[in-house]
């Protein structure tokens, strides 16, 4: 098909930086005049696996461009399995399926994908029917039970909830969504993404999140946040009230910055304030463990640091 020609030429071509060959200039232009008349759906590669996705979909670009890009849940998938072998995955927030080919990548472990939104829902069927173990939950998570007139704005494989809509959203506590699916009731990983409700789904969910005690995978952007008015920052004493008191940082590009303990208050704010100051351009993905996994947080850490160390090395050419 043309839209996959032009979509595989597109990406092959981009590099990281500012200066491009020429060449990937006129398949940028063709591309945006396909986008401009449509939005066909095309097949590209993610972490191994073949998955359907619209053209205007930006997850081909930033795998291109940020090597490190959400190989992180991976490689915490695996580790995770080591210490929990029957490992169940919740995945809100879904998408098209992408975080559920990162996870099967590092363990062969069911997700169940959690997505409201129905352009993305209907491509992430097609992509789920690709896997084994990959059950779809049709909702859209919050922290009450609620529903309301809204809509779906949807670009670059992101999508918020317009006010100014017709259509009636339903939000559900993730408790109602595992009565359907009571198999993930005691998942050890949990992996969020929400564009700024991240944070409110912890405090809404804390029951099942005091019982199950899984690991946490989520998205930390204060400007996001702060359009939601809320403050970020409190959500680590809900999760220390919990009893979660250890914490992975990486970067949205998948770059790990630092370990750290949810009592270092100072230290959180410090963070806060980096990922504000870049105004949404930059932002979190982090990690919290419960004090009964301490010795998988220590793992962890210890892993990935390793592992950004080795593989900066070995791109700088330094052995030993």
């Amino acid at each position: 098909m043309p839209s996959q020609f032009i979509h595989d030429r597109f990406i092959r071509l981009l590099k990281p930086g500012f200066r491009q060959k020429p060449g990937w200039f006129f398949f940028a232009i063709v591309r945006g005049l396909i986008l401009f008349f449509s939005d066909p759906l095309v097949e590209t590669e993610v972490f191994g696996m073949r998955l359907a996705i619209p053209l205007s979909h930006a997850l081909p670009r930033y795998l291109k461009v940020f090597p490190y890009y959400a190989s992180n849940l991976g490689r915490l998938a695996a580790l995770v399995k080591e210490k929990y072998s029957g490992l169940a995955v919740i995945d809100i927030g879904a998408n098209i399926g992408d975080s559920a080919a990162a996870i099967k990548i590092g363990a062969d472990a069911p997700v169940l994908c959690v997505e409201g939104n129905p352009v993305f829902l209907k491509i992430l069927k097609l992509n789920a029917a690709r896997f084994q173990g990959v059950r779809i939950a049709e909702a859209y998570v919050g922290d009450a039970n609620s529903s309301f007139q809204a809509d779906d704005r949807t670009a670059d494989g992101t999508s918020h909830i317009s006010a100014d809509g017709v259509r009636e959203i339903k939000i559900r506590l993730l408790s109602g969504i595992l009565a359907d699916h009571p198999d993930y009731k005691t998942a050890k990983l949990v992996k969020i993404d929400t564009d700024g409700f991240d944070c409110k789904i912890i405090r809404g969910n804390a029951d099942f999140l005091a019982a199950a005690r899984p690991v946490i995978f989520f998205e930390y952007d204060p400007l996001l946040l702060f359009r939601q008015s809320d403050d970020g920052l409190s959500v680590f004493d809900t999760l220390w009230g919990l009893g979660y008191d250890c914490a992975i940082v990486y970067d949205n590009f998948g770059h790990f910055i630092l370990s750290l303990r949810l009592s270092d208050t100072k230290l959180l704010k410090e963070l806060h304030a980096h990922f504000f100051s870049y105004m949404g351009e930059r932002f979190g993905d982090i990690c919290v463990f419960h004090s009964e996994d301490g010795e998988l947080y220590e793992a962890a850490a210890k892993r990935e640091a390793c592992y950004f160390e080795n593989d900066a090395a070995k791109k700088a050419g330094i052995s030993g």
